[in-house]
């Protein structure tokens, strides 16, 4: 298949999803939604995959939703299932093969709900986490309230919070 906005790669048993947006720390659009869901299906299909693995080109993972004014003005279709929510509820209900989530860095909005997602994250040293919703006033969506388990430190409860990876729980307690 052809993918613009994303690379996708299989050599048994591991098929390899890479963000390929790097200018724009691989922000979220219509498009790269589209292409993450036909690739999750091509593995799903695929009895020689087993495991999933989802990066990010560059020095980010994900930043969330691209909000630039030539993303609005998608040249593909803006379909319901490709926007990040349906894409939690995709890798959380119907995706059968574990999926591991290689945060390279930068994590943020829907890009943290779509991380979460995941059965699995590995963070590398330069992983920086980011809820920017409550910054803004709003509350977070796609489910990432949800998928933080047992949120401590005290502060990602009640606050809007932005952490690295060496802060660890434990260097909490």
């Amino acid at each position: 298949m052809n993918y613009k906005e994303i690379l996708f790669e299989k050599e048994k048993p591991l098929a390899m999803i890479t963000l390929n947006r790097p200018e724009v720390l691989n922000a979220y659009t219509p498009r790269m939604g589209q292409e993450i869901v036909r690739a999750l299906e091509e593995a799903d299909k695929d009895g020689n995959v087993r495991v999933v693995i989802v990066t990010g080109a560059g020095r980010a993972f994900c930043s969330g939703a691209d909000r630039t004014p030539r993303a609005s003005r998608a040249t593909v279709p803006i379909r319901r299932d490709t926007m990040f929510g349906p894409l939690v509820r995709k890798l959380m209900s119907e995706f059968d093969k574990p999926v591991i989530a290689a945060i390279n860095g930068i994590v943020a909005g829907g890009g943290f709900s779509f991380a979460m997602a995941c059965d699995i994250r590995i963070a590398s040293d330069r992983a920086r986490f980011s809820q920017i919703f409550v910054k803004r006033g709003i509350t977070p969506d796609n489910g990432s309230t949800w998928l933080l388990p047992d949120p401590q430190p005290q502060e990602l409860e009640v606050a809007s919070f932005s952490f690295s990876s060496p802060r660890t729980r434990e260097n909490h307690r």
